[in-house]
This record gives structure tokens, C-alpha cells and sequence, in this order.
């Protein structure tokens, strides 16, 4: 990633496209091979149709879109998200969608290989809607879906992470638990000598789970509650930055690996915490917002804060992307700043579309993806690339 951009507007002569996307959804775009990919939502006939759409990232052409499935609406509670939230996984030839109840893959040429039902209570029971992102792990792809009530709620259900065979559509293995709930996050892996694990954050815990068995293998403390940020690692530094309720930062170094794993404390912060958004962490910085803007660098290993700056009033929902040295800091109204991912604060530029985005900037060969509601923009570098 290199050469992006740092400033633009509307009509900005360096807005390479701007289209408006085939579906509605809030889902982050993806790139891959010259491709965008993105998932959307519309009505039919009293139902949702879910489906994934392929732009040339040239000029943002639609290549195809492709039904996934139609089905219900779920009830949300929430103004916020959409029928479309989670984000597509792609290993560049497929594409793996997660709309909630279903799971889907669709070809690089658009043609629909599988659609399997993942949760058949979904649709009664959920509370928000499908907000955590599958997770494509070597001939596994992975859904987590958490208990959205607390054990005492009316319409608890269990907690589960699933793991599909990504060519077939096929289970290979379901985990299912009582004792965590309220998480709307997206696990990440972590890999030693070729092996991998997932970690994922769900009150009250951190967990390591074997990716090929779908067993929890560790556990550490988390107790902030209803958690949408996912963990970061840096180095053997686990983070989990943020969450709705009982907001904190926690800190753990990782010594070990799968069922050996320990994790010994090393930080906590509870000041300008994330709600929503999910941290960043960028050579050796850690790089948090909370929903008023108050931007955050931090050493990973330490908790040490090397500055916190206030950004433009917003609301700060979107995770931090960062890439070319800069962080991307985007609030709910299409206010961006561009800030150095440095030691020391220095804000590049503010940009704003006007328009309303509920989606994480995406990066491609030197262009940046908004999402709004109305539209798709791609912007490359360029005549700002004197002043910076």
C-alpha cells in the first residue's frame, strides 16, 4: 500500500469513480485482483434478497451481481447496521458471504456454488443483527455468532462458532457454549510454526480456539460487555481495545501455543475507550478512537500513551484503516482525518463527503473505498501529493 491519498471532497479531481453500489448494505468493501467486492440487501416481495456484487476497481463498472438468497427480515433493534453488515471473505477466487442465518460462496464469475443455513432460529432470536465477519481459515471458513441476550434473557440461546468446508459448503465442526454472550465481534488468527488458532473476544472472556476441532484450548479475563471491536496482536501483545458497556483497554502477553498458552496481564486503560471501533496497530503503535473522537496512540507492550488528540465532532464508529505511513479516522457523517501514524500528532487533512457512512474504509492498488449510503467512492492520490 503506498501513494494513497490525503485529501479530496465531492468533486475532487482526484476522485477516480463514484457509483452507486446494485444493493443497499453496510459491509466494508474488499478487493481482490482487480475486483471489489460487496455485499448488499433489498426488499422482495415482502422478503430481503442478499446478494454479492463485483466492480472493476478501474472505473467501477458492475461486472455481476449474484443473488445469495432470499429470506426474511430480522428483527433490529438498532437504527444503526444493515441487512448486509458483515464483511465478505475472499481467497481471490471465492467469495464467502455471511448475511446471519445463511453462509454463502459465490465464483469470481459470479455463479452461486453453495448456500447453507447456519442458523435456523436466527431470525426469531437476534437482537442487533449479523454484525461479526467470517473468518477463512485454510480449508475452513468460520462463523461466530454469540448469545445476543445474557443468560438471563427471556431469549438466550447458545453461543457458537462453526467452521464450513469452504469448497462444499459442508459442516466440519460446531462448538456451542453457555457461559459467554453479547459479542459482535470479528475473531482474528494467530499462527506458529503453521499452525493456527482463532481468538475472539465474548464477556467474560479472551479465547483461543483450535481452528480444526472448533475446541477451546484458553481463556483469559475480558470483562467489558457487549464487545464489537475485534482483539489485535502485537508480536505476543494481545489487545482488546473497546466495547458498548464496561469499556476498557486490556493488555496480555501470550507465552506458549494452543492448549500451552498462558497470558500474563500487562496493561488496562478505561479513559477514551472505543465503543465500536476497532484499534489499529501500525509498526509499533497501537491506535484507538472512542465515539466522540479522541484519537489515542499508545505502546503495545507498555499501555505507555504517547499522545490523545481530539478529532472533529463526529460519531466514530468505523474501525481505524491504516496504510502509506497514515491512519484513516472516519465518523458516521463522512468526516475523515488523515493523521501520520507517527510517535508525534500530526493531522494531515480532514476531508468530508457529506453523505452518510456506516461502512470501514477499504484500500486498493493506491485507491481508497468509501462506502456511503448512496454511493461508492474511489479515490487515488492526486494533486495533494506536493503538499505532504
Amino acid at each position: 500500500m503506498s501513494d494513497l491519498p490525503v485529501e479530496w471532497a465531492p468533486d475532487s479531481d482526484n476522485l477516480r469513480w463514484k457509483v452507486e453500489p446494485p444493493a443497499y448494505g453496510t459491509a466494508q468493501p474488499i478487493v481482490s485482483g482487480g475486483r471489489v467486492y460487496l455485499t448488499g440487501a433489498r426488499g422482495v416481495n415482502g422478503s430481503v434478497a442478499r446478494t454479492v456484487a463485483a466492480l472493476d476497481v478501474r472505473d467501477g463498472s458492475l461486472l455481476w451481481e449474484t443473488v445469495m438468497f432470499e429470506g426474511q427480515r430480522e428483527k433490529k433493534h438498532d437504527r444503526f447496521g444493515s441487512y448486509s453488515t458483515p464483511t465478505p471473505v475472499t481467497d481471490g477466487e471465492i467469495v464467502w458471504a455471511y448475511f446471519g442465518g445463511y453462509l454463502a460462496a459465490v465464483s469470481r464469475g459470479g455463479e452461486l456454488l453453495w448456500s447453507t443455513v447456519v442458523d435456523p432460529d436466527y431470525w426469531s432470536t437476534t437482537r442487533y443483527g449479523a454484525a461479526s465477519s467470517p473468518v477463512l481459515a485454510g480449508r475452513a471458513v468460520i462463523v461466530f455468532r454469540d448469545d445476543e441476550w445474557g443468560q438471563e434473557g427471556e431469549d438466550s440461546q447458545a453461543s457458537w462458532l462453526a467452521a464450513y468446508d469452504r469448497d462444499s459448503g459442508e459442516q466440519l465442526w460446531r462448538s456451542e457454549w453457555q457461559d459467554t454472550c453479547c459479542s459482535y465481534s470479528t475473531p482474528i488468527l494467530r499462527e506458529r510454526e503453521g499452525q493456527l488458532e482463532l481468538i475472539l473476544s465474548s464477556t467474560p472472556w479472551l479465547l483461543g480456539v483450535d481452528v480444526t476441532t472448533g475446541e477451546r484450548l484458553w481463556q483469559l479475563e475480558m470483562p467489558s460487555i457487549q464487545v464489537v471491536p475485534s482483539p489485535v496482536m502485537a508480536g505476543d501483545t494481545l489487545i482488546q481495545a473497546g466495547a458498548v458497556h464496561d469499556r476498557r483497554i486490556i493488555a496480555y502477553r501470550l507465552s506458549g501455543f494452543g492448549a500451552t498458552t498462558k497470558g500474563v496481564k500487562l496493561w488496562e486503560k478505561e479513559r477514551t475507550v472505543p465503543q465500536l471501533a476497532s484499534p489499529v496497530v501500525y509498526g509499533d503503535l497501537l491506535f484507538t478512537v472512542s465515539p466522540i473522537g479522541v484519537l489515542s496512540c499508545y505502546e503495545p507492550e507498555t499501555g505507555r500513551l504517547l499522545w490523545r488528540e481530539r478529532l472533529a465532532k463526529g460519531d466514530y464508529r468505523s474501525s481505524i484503516v491504516a496504510g502509506d505511513g497514515k491512519l484513516y479516522v472516519t465518523t458516521i457523517g463522512s468526516i475523515t482525518a488523515v493523521v501520520a501514524a507517527e510517535r508525534e500528532f500530526r493531522l494531515l487533512a480532514v476531508n468530508d463527503l457529506r453523505e452518510i457512512s456506516e461502512s470501514s474504509i477499504a484500500v486498493a492498488e493506491e485507491c481508497l473505498l468509501i462506502r456511503t449510503r448512496q454511493h461508492l467512492y474511489c479515490i487515488e492520490r492526486g494533486s495533494d501529493a506536493a503538499r505532504t
